[in-house]
Parts: structure tokens; C-alpha cells; sequence
């Protein structure tokens, strides 16, 4: 995950704006709808230099300001003005490298219709950068509409709306013109012409490539159709934002207590953790020494968490066991700087002090029953003690502070390092346990590194940076391609003029590490040579790839752990890239991979198998399978979907093998959705996300959803790598950690059966499909029939399984007939599961059963902007709960009490009126989530 908190609102940001665009049609011409209204360009709420014009109060362009430095390197705006008139004067810096340039903004209404804006722009000192620009993102609501881009000399081209990613320049223009079919064209004035270029929005250059000394001056205004208003006092943006509370909401008030509870997960968890013996892959699931078989339902802990005091390592551990948590991911816990336990000297080294806390911990937690894994390393740092060790040391100090990001894939004494920190952590002998890590039958998993890989776009930066490296590479290059062709003339037979002037001689022969060059977006594109040789280098960054791993594989198991192993849980650009990378990680073990979902009134209902569901087109069909990082990150209301799809669709249908939800704490006293924007974004200790999981646990170690037949099957064979064709397509989409995936394989197959890729040595014709089989109207049923996913409207899912039943989504006003159990569920959106509180029973022959009711949930005062739906006001403590009303009525057996629980899951002596095997739970009044079915 992004540890910059900045950088991580930047892509919720960012997200929202892309999911938001869709504009179709090209069209240049006036207004053609009657409802057309007044225009208001309204200062946006947190950055007063960025602006959203809005049209009957509904967005339709944001205008933004980005920079890049020298090489892209990315820096922004930040100003946080306010005034009383319409008249706004403001001065902030952008920082570009070391140095500053200072803009100078005056902005007015000048006439009805009209408002202009200067941009005056002074430094100290020439300054190299790429480009400082405005950028303007048309909303899908803009209508049917085009760019118009006029250059001074009156030549109009034009843009078509949405904006495609990939960077495009048009030259300068001297007028831009937003054309919607519906509300008209605004004309953009540019004086001095500006240069214009796109990249996923229209970008207009204030300044680019080399910004000298001293001033310039740009004025850009805008002219309506219709009278225009300039908003940008406090009353203006406040008028303009939404509290999300309503008057029966709730306040969550958990006592975090550990005893006693109906919810309690802990005997279901057996303990020792490892009592059934060691775990190992067996083809394509986990399985212990004794033959018996497990899935991990877990959660993360990031940093200095993993390795908590005593007190908060005993409340953890009965935390997680409570709720059914059977395994932690412990993330990133060698990292130096007191992020984690990682000596600030020497790579190799933890502080003793947090090297014993984390011996503690992984004790208690094996006490518990809950197993834990090692998601140790990321951007393996080094410090001043490993600088003579390595032939670059100097080199990564001095150009990369130390961080070997990227770098580690292809600099093999780096990795020589991070393998012999990963070598002295298993042979530690822990002494509470008094065995080594490597022989802890608690120790569920080993990642060798998090989210990195040779074939990501952090490889060319460190190639770029790191010249001593990059020369190494190119040697073994060249190594390479003797082996293969043997001679120059072979090599030249081969590769023609894409070779130019360099030679196996000279030992020259650059390596393109930029992946997405032997992507689906350029690889399709080139001639026959210039193909070759992509093909070749993404052939050779395999091997480099593989050599890598291979060697960290074989270290961890000389030191006797033969668990499960992780290569890297990330991504690669579509195709070529794509299967390489996964194809090292399915030879390593498990295929885990990291997805994400969220803006604020964001569902992955709406389209079956999206958001981080889709990861699931990434199986390995004889391989283990995990999405070890996952949530619909705050401030996404309608979360409570997540944890069901992962466990019904994930775990159950799909047949996977580990979910970690991303992340967790240690909770002592109040859960809070994290006030600061951009910070804390991925909290799963709320009742819709970990609340959910005393049912969910049970549904998974019951087996409760069957996994789905294979529908699909992608084939790679060694031929298809090495000529990178296949017989079917796949569309990978990123936004930083937000990624979604497609293909000839669509994600609504997620919904129906099961998917997997498969790699050969010998050539098979792929798998696909037939949806027809599941889907009628809009709804497709699995498989197993247990599960039904409707997308007639926002979206809801099913789960009629014998152990398990509910609903999650969509469902205000809809009954839903279940076998043996109907639901009336009168709030809009909410997630209501019912499960057999007994091991080994199902609903029909249990003693009890338990009802979880969860919906949305925010911060007391949570507010937002009503235009753009972004976070106004992230509120206080307490958090709130939106009350979920429902009718349940259960006939397939007597039912003796429905008792409420509080929200610990403890008992209250409170009980709900049930009526023929009716009954109603409304949590406005009941002030809990949780109720207990006592049956006859």
C-alpha cells in the first residue's frame, strides 16, 4: 500500500474523477436542452486553486493545477484562501525539485457572463521542469460533447470527450472551446497562447521545460451562454455540502470486550495454531500435515502493529480470535526509521527490543488459533552499514536516500541482502515457542517482497537512477542474447534495424524496462524486428525475474520451512507483461494479488464481478490463490459489500484460498473513521467491515458456498510467451492501487463460475464462457445456485446456502424469498446475513443461529460536497451506524426467542416479538447490529 498520505488522497481523487467521466458523441454547437441552467464557478472546497463549474449545481468540468518536474516527477498545488467578494486575489508556491515558483492568481467576474483569470508567475532562479498547466476533466454530466482547440492561426482541432490516457500534444492554442450538445459552449480565452496536450484531461501549459528567471503572465477567461456566477466565499461552498447523518442514526459504542459473547468465534478456531500439523500447497488449495485443508479469512497489520507491547499483543490476539480472524498478514515490519523493528544501520538487523514484541506476539496469536504470515519487506531500504557491501551503495544513498524500490528485481547483491535479513528472521529462534520461525507451524506464509516486480513501471526509474545497475543489466543482456542467436549477424537477422548501432561487442545493447512497451497498448503496434526484440527483452526480464526468486526460494527453504510462498502480490500492464509476471509467481507458490474500490457513493453491485473481485481473472487454475490487500477505502458508504463478496464470491465460489481485508489495529478503546483527508483510508474495524466477520468465518470454515465449476480457462503456452499471441485478450486498468480488469474473459463470470489462467509447456485452445447458461434478464445465478447476483437496478446479491443466508446491497424495499427464510428489508442499502452459530450445523438442524444488519456508517458530522461528492468535513467521534429495518420471517422451523445482542455480541435481556416465525429487527430502537435466533 501507498504510505504517503498525500499521494493517497491524490488517487481517491483521481478515481473519482475518472469513474465519474463518460461522455459520448462529438458534438460542436449551442445549447439544445431547455433545461439548461445558470453557470456557477465554485472554488473548491479544500484547494482555492481549483475550481468546478457547475451547471443547475450539478458538476460538469473541473479545472485543477498540476506540476511535474524534471523527468514527470509529480508535485502539486495546495491554497487554502477564502473570501468575502467576488473578486479573489491569492500567492502559493508549487515546489519543483529544490526550488519554488510562486503564483500570483487574480480572478473576477467581468461581466454576466464572463470571468477572467491571471496567472502571474515569478521565480529566483531558471528553473528545468516538464510543465505547470491547468487541467480540465469534463463530468460524464456534461453531455454529449468535444474539445475545440484553436491555435493562433485559427486552425480548429478536435478532442473528443472522455479524454484518453496516454500523453498527446496538440501544440499551442489561443482559444479552447467545452462543447456540450446539451448546455452549450464555453469559450476558453488564452492570452499568450498556451501549449494544450492530454493525458486522461486537457492540460493547458503556464509554464514548460525551462522556466527562467524572473515573471510571466497568463490571462485564461471564460465565456457562457447563460449568465455565470464567481463562488468562492465561505457561504458559497458551505450552502454546497451535504451532513450524511440522519436523526435515527446511532452511535457506536463497542466496549471492545473479549469475553464471553455469542458472536465469539474461538471455539471454531482450533488452537495451537498448527495442531493439525504444518501447512503446505497441494495443488491449488492449503493443506496441513494430517491432510485436513484450510482457508485463511484474515486482515493486515501494517508496521511497528505487528510487533505491539505485551498488553496490546494479549488484546489483539483474543480480538481477532473473537471474530473469527484465523490469520494476520504482518505487513511491512522490518522497515527502519521506527516504522517497524528494522535496525536504522544495517538491513540485516532488527532492534532487539521490537524483535522480542514481535516473538511475543506471534505466540499469543498461536495460542489463540490464529495463524500469521510475513509480508516483511517493502522497498527494502539499506543502511549505512550495507553501503560497502554492495557494488552500488554510494549510488543508492546518494540517487535513490537508500531505497532499492524497483531496483532489488535486477541488482543481485541487493537481493543477496534482503535474503540474508528474510534467512536470520526464520532461523531466530523465538523464545516463547523455543523453535525457530522456520520450523512455527503458525507461520501460514513467507511474500518475498510487496507490490514490486520487474515488470512495473518502478524498474525503468531505478534503471535511470542507478547507472552502475543498469550497466550490470545490460551485460547480462547481452549474455542473454549470445546464448540465444549465438552471433551479432544472427542477432541482426533477427531484430533488423531496431538494433541500430548497438552491438553484443561493445556490450551495449540496451534493455527496455519500461513494461509497458511489451504491453497490449504498443506491442500490437510495431513491426515485425522492433517486436522481436520486445519479445526478447520481456523474455529476458523473466529469466532475471525468475533468477531472482528462485534463489530467495531456495534460501528460505534451505533453512527448513517448506509453508507456503509468495512472490509479489502486484501488478503489470495487460497481456505479455502480465502473464510473465504472473507466470513467476504461480512458480513460486500462492498467486496473490492487491485491489481496491471506493469514492463516496461507490458499489460494485451495479456490474457483476467488478472492483476488487475482478483480481479474481488472475487465478492460476493449479495454484493457491489470496487478495491480501482489499477494502472500499473511506470514505466509501456502501462497504458493507465488500467483506460478503469476498467471502461468498471470493472464498466460496471461486474457490480461493486467503483474503487479508487491509487493515487493521489494535483497538483498544473507540474505532474511528479517521478525520484528516487523504490520511487513514482503509479501516477494517468497523461493524460493516470485521462486524460482519463472526458470520462470514463461519460460513467460510463451514463450507458453506460451494466452489463453482470452471467456466473459463485462459492457456498460455511457452510458444504464446515467447511470440506473445494468444487465442483471447485481457484489459488492465490502474489507478494506483484502484485497478479493474477485463477481457475476452469478462468479470460477470465471476458472478457464474469459476475462471482461472493456466500455463502449459504444449499449446491449448483457451476456455470461455457461455453466460446465457446463468443469466436471465439481469441476473445470473451461479453455478451452485446458491448465489444470485441482480443488476437490474444499483445491484444486490443473494446467499442461499444451507448454513448461510442473506442479502447485501440494493434492497430498500424488496423481499427476498430465500429457501425457507423471506426478508422485507425497508432500508435502501444494507447487508443482512443470518448463520449457524454451530460447528458442523446447518440453519435446519442448529440450536441458534446469528443475524448481522449493517448498512452505511460515518463520523458524527461527516459532511460532504454536494457537486462532486468528495469529503467536506470528515467529522468526530462517535462514529455512527444507519439503523437497518427488516422483517424476517423463517419457516422452515419453530423459533423459540430472537434475542438483541449489544454490539460486542454480548447478551442484553432484551428480545424481539416473533409472531408465527416473524419477527422485526430495528436497529433505531435495538441501538445494535446483532441479534440470536434461539429455535425450537
Amino acid at each position: 500500500m501507498r504510505d504517503d498520505h498525500q499521494t493517497a488522497f491524490l488517487y481517491r481523487h483521481v478515481v473519482f474523477l475518472t469513474l465519474a467521466m463518460l461522455a459520448v458523441g462529438h458534438c460542436r454547437c449551442s445549447a439544445e436542452n431547455s433545461a439548461a441552467g445558470d453557470w456557477v464557478m465554485l472554488i473548491d472546497y479544500h484547494d482555492s486553486s481549483q475550481f468546478n463549474f457547475l451547471n443547475n449545481e450539478q458538476l460538469m468540468i473541473h479545472m485543477g493545477m498540476n506540476g511535474w518536474g524534471t523527468n514527470w516527477a509529480w508535485t502539486t498545488t495546495a491554497s487554502q484562501g477564502r473570501w468575502t467578494s467576488e473578486v479573489l486575489n491569492q500567492s502559493f508556491p508549487i515546489t519543483i525539485g529544490a526550488s519554488k515558483i510562486i503564483i500570483n492568481e487574480h480572478a473576477e467576474k467581468i461581466s454576466e457572463k464572463t470571468i477572467s483569470f491571471q496567472y502571474n508567475l515569478s521565480a529566483d532562479a531558471d528553473i528545468p521542469l516538464t510543465e505547470l498547466s491547468l487541467s480540465f476533466l469534463p463530468d460524464r454530466r456534461f453531455g454529449a460533447s468535444s474539445i475545440f482547440m484553436i491555435d493562433p492561426d485559427g486552425k480548429s482541432t478536435e478532442i473528443t470527450v472522455p479524454i484518453e490516457y496516454g500523453h498527446r500534444n496538440y501544440g499551442k492554442a489561443s482559444k479552447i472551446e467545452f462543447s456540450s450538445k446539451q448546455l452549450g459552449v464555453i469559450e476558453c480565452d488564452v492570452t499568450p497562447p498556451c501549449s494544450v496536450s492530454t493525458d486522461g484531461a486537457l492540460r493547458l501549459a503556464l509554464a514548460e521545460k525551462l522556466f527562467k528567471k524572473g515573471t510571466s503572465s497568463t490571462s485564461v477567461s471564460f465565456s457562457f451562454q447563460s449568465p455565470a456566477s464567481f463562488a468562492i466565499t465561505p457561504s458559497d461552498i458551505k450552502k454546497r455540502t451535504v451532513v450524511m447523518e440522519k436523526a435515527d442514526w446511532f452511535p457506536m459504542v463497542v466496549a471492545n470486550d473479549n469475553g464471553p459473547s455469542v458472536i465469539g468465534c474461538e471455539e471454531w478456531l482450533e488452537h495451537p495454531a498448527g495442531r493439525h500439523g504444518k501447512i503446505r500447497i497441494v495443488d491449488d488449495h492449503f493443506q496441513f500435515d494430517d491432510g485436513s485443508r484450510i482457508k485463511f479469512w484474515g486482515t493486515n497489520l501494517a508496521f511497528y502493529l505487528s510487533a505491539p507491547s505485551k498488553s496490546d499483543a494479549d488484546f489483539t490476539a483474543a480480538r481477532f480470535a473473537k471474530y473469527g480472524i484465523n490469520c494476520v498478514r504482518m505487513h511491512k515490519f522490518t522497515c527502519m526509521g521506527g516504522m517497524g523493528i528494522g535496525d536504522d544501520k544495517d538491513a540485516r538487523m532488527m532492534v532487539p527490543d521490537g524483535l522480542k514484541r514481535l516473538d511475543y506476539f506471534a505466540k499469543q496469536l498461536s495460542d489463540r488459533g490464529v495463524y500469521y504470515g510475513w509480508s516483511h519487506t517493502f522497498q527494502f531500504q539499506i543502511g549505512p552499514a550495507n553501503v560497502k557491501d554492495l557494488v552500488g551503495g554510494a549510488e543508492i544513498m546518494k540517487n535513490c536516500g537508500g531505497n532499492t524500490y524497483g531496483l532489488i528485481n535486477f541488482a543481485e547483491d541487493v537481493q543477496d541482502l534482503l535474503i540474508q535479513r528474510t534467512v536470520a528472521l526464520l532461523k531466530h529462534v523465538n523464545p516463547y515457542t523455543n523453535v525457530p520461525y522456520c520450523q512455527d507451524p503458525a507461520l501460514a506464509f513467507i511474500e518475498l517482497q510487496n507490490e514490486d516486480d520487474v515488470f512495473f513501471y518502478t524498474t525503468a526509474t531505478a534503471y535511470s537512477k542507478c547507472p552502475t545497475y543498469r550497466k550490470l543489466l545490460i551485460g547480462r543482456f547481452c549474455d542473454w542474447l549470445i546464448k540465444k542467436y549465438t552471433t551479432q549477424a544472427a542477432l541482426s537477422a533477427a531484430w533488423g534495424g531496431s538494433l541500430a548501432n548497438q552491438s553484443l561487442e561493445k556490450r551495449d545493447i540496451e534493455v527496455e524496462s519500461n513494461p509497458w512497451f511489451e504491453g497490449v497498448d504498443h506491442l500490437p503496434q510495431v513491426n515485425a524486428e522492433a517486436r522481436q526484440r520486445l519479445l526478447d527483452n520481456a523474455a529476458f526480464l523473466h529469466d532475471v525475474q525468475d533468477k531472482f526468486y528462485n534463489k530467495f526460494v531456495g534460501a528460505i527453504r534451505d533453512t527448513g520451512y517448506r509453508g507456503p510462498l509468495i512472490g509479489s502480490p502486484w501488478q503489470a500492464p495487460a497481456m505479455l507483461p502480465l502473464l510473465y509476471n504472473l507466470k513467476s509467481d504461480a512458480e513460486v507458490g500462492t498467486v496473490d494479488r492487491h485491489n481496491y474500490f471506493g469514492w463516496l457513493f461507490g458499489s460494485m453491485l451495479s456490474k457483476p464481478g467488478s472492483g476488487y473481485l475482478s483480481s479474481g481473472l488472475q487465478q492460476v487454475l493449479d495454484r493457491p490463490f489470496a487478495l491480501s490487500e482489499w477494502i472500499s477505502q473511506y470514505p466509501c458508504c456502501y462497504s458493507a459489500e465488500g467483506p460478503v463478496l469476498v467471502a461468498a464470491y471470493g472464498l466460496g465460489l471461486q474457490g480461493w484460498d486467503a483474503s487479508y481485508e487491509f487493515q487493521s489495529g489494535h483497538n483498544h478503546a473507540k474505532t474511528y473513521i479517521d478525520a484528516p483527508i487523504g490520511q487513514n483510508l482503509w479501516n477494517a474495524d468497523l461493524p460493516n467491515q470485521i462486524g460482519q466477520a463472526p458470520v462470514l468465518a463461519r460460513m467460510i470454515d463451514r463450507g458453506d458456498i460451494t466452489e463453482g465449476d470452471v467456466i473459463s480457462v485462459h492457456q498460455v503456452s511457452s510458444k504464446n510467451l515467447a511470440e506473445g499471441s494468444f487465442d483471447f485478450s485481457d484489459q488492465v486498468k490502474q489507478e494506483g492501487d484502484i485497478k479493474s480488469f477485463a477481457g475476452s474473459t469478462p468479470p460477470e463470470a465471476l458472478a457464474a463460475g469459476r475462471v482461472a489462467i493456466a500455463f502449459n509447456e504444449d499449446a491449448k485452445p483457451s476456455i470461455f464462457p457461455d453466460m446465457s447458461k446463468f443469466t436471465s434478464g439481469k441476473v445470473i445465478t451461479s453455478s451452485t445456485n446458491q448465489l444470485r447476483w441482480d443488476y437490474s437496478g444499483k445491484g444486490f446479491i443473494t446467499i442461499d446456502s444451507n448454513g448461510t443466508k442473506g442479502a447485501v446491497g440494493f434492497v430498500g424495499g424488496k423481499t427476498l424469498s430465500l429457501n425457507g427464510i423471506s426478508m422485507k428489508i425497508d432500508t435502501d442499502y444494507a447487508s443482512v446475513l443470518i448463520t449457524s452459530l454451530d460447528i458442523g450445523k446447518t440453519i435446519v438442524d442448529c440450536h441458534h443461529a446469528l443475524i448481522s444488519a449493517t448498512a452505511r456508517e460515518c463520523n458524527s458530522g461527516f459532511s460532504y460536497t454536494q457537486y462532486d461528492q468528495q469529503v467536506a468535513y470528515s467529522g468526530k467521534l462517535p462514529v455512527l451506524l444507519e439503523p437497518v429495518k427488516a422483517s424476517i420471517s423463517i419457516t422452515m422451523r419453530g423459533i423459540d426467542s430472537v434475542n438483541i445482542l449489544d454490539q460486542d455480541g454480548r447478551e442484553t435481556g432484551r428480545s424481539t416479538a416473533v409472531m408465527n416465525g416473524s419477527f422485526i429487527i430495528d436497529e433505531a430502537n435495538d441501538k445494535s447490529f446483532y441479534y440470536e435466533v434461539i429455535f425450537k
